[in-house]
């Protein structure tokens, strides 16, 4: 891909039908990544208790992690990373935050 195609397929107020498709593709992927998430977290708490292995506050915190990640990539945060530095600087800060917030060791009973 040239240079000039690579610069207007990002012009302002072009869309594209790639760009649909990768919109959907992230919703689906999305979707898929809580159902799985809330399956497990659901299987968890009906073996061992509600919020004995994964807290309550742990499970909404990712729901809201997922929600972050989402606005950085698809929303008003995107729009501003597309022309400016700062606002591209700000997105890998959102999704630092995300990756330093949800890193943490196993509890001891699931190791």
């Amino acid at each position: 891909m040239s240079a000039l195609t690579l610069h207007r397929a990002h012009e302002p107020g072009q869309t594209s039908v790639a760009d649909g498709l990768l919109t959907m593709l992230a919703v689906v992927t999305v979707c898929l990544l809580l159902a799985g998430y809330g399956r497990g977290v659901q299987e968890l708490w009906a073996r061992r208790g509600r919020g004995r292995v994964v807290p309550a506050w742990r499970a909404g915190a990712f729901g809201v992690g997922v929600i972050v990640v989402l606005a950085a990539q698809q929303g008003p945060v995107h729009e501003m990373a597309e022309s400016s530095f700062a606002g591209h600087m700000v997105q890998h800060m959102l999704f630092v935050s995300q990756r330093v917030r949800c890193s943490r060791p196993a509890p001891p009973d699931c190791r």
